[in-house]
This record gives C-alpha cells, structure tokens and sequence, in this order.
C-alpha cells in the first residue's frame, strides 16, 4: 500500500497544526478560568470543561447533584455561562456573535461518579 505523497502535511503543516492546537488548547484554559471565576462559588457548581474546534464552542456545566439538574438555577446557570463565554470569545476576537457556534450542556457531579466512575473523560466520548 503506498500513500499519495501530496497528501501527507509537510513538517511546516504539522507545526502549524500544532500551533494551532496549542492556541486552542490555552483558549480553552483562559475560558474555563474565566467561568470558575465567575460562578465557582454557587453552591450547585462544580465544574466548568470547554473544548474549542473555532469557531464550534462545546461546553460543559457540571453542577453537584442531580437533583440540582431540574432547578431553575441550572437553566438561569446555562444561560449566564454561555453569555460569559460569548463575550469573552467576541472579546478576544475570535468572531462575532453570529459566527459562533457555542452549545452548553449541564450535567452532574453525581452522574459522572455514579455512570462513569468519576472519569469526566468517560463522559466525553
């Protein structure tokens, strides 16, 4: 089996492609603080993960227990973190509203210890 030679990257395109995920991966981190900073003191947080594919957004709350899934304040929660990331994204230049595709999902604590053995990764897949 032999590949075509103009599809494998370049060592230039292998460095821009690790520049890149580099960048995202510090947004993703300035995001996630940005949003621990704001609302980590609710008593039904617990936790803040955001995974950047410019300009696709998937972002995820996590609040303590499921039963704090089905209160007001989780919808009102979802709400405010995704105008805070929305103006942090516009604010740091990464589109206009209009161009970005945010989506936040809530979750539990509680669901995660219980369905995936507390592994958030799990989770992702």
């Amino acid at each position: 089996m032999t590949a075509d030679r103009e599809s494998i990257p370049t060592d230039e395109e292998f460095e821009r492609a690790s520049q890149h995920l580099a960048k995202l991966t510090r947004l993703d981190a300035a995001i996630r603080e940005r949003v621990l900073s704001l609302f980590g003191g609710s008593n039904s947080f617990h936790d803040f993960r955001i995974f950047s594919a410019s300009p696709r957004y998937d972002a995820y709350v996590f609040m303590r227990h499921d039963r704090d899934l089905t209160t007001r304040n989780a919808e009102v929660l979802r709400d405010q973190v995704f105008e805070a990331v929305m103006e942090f994204l516009e604010a740091h230049g990464l589109g206009p509203r209009d161009a970005i595709t945010l989506r936040v999902e809530i979750d539990s604590h509680e669901r995660i210890q219980r369905e995936f053995n507390g592994d958030y990764y799990k989770r992702f897949r």
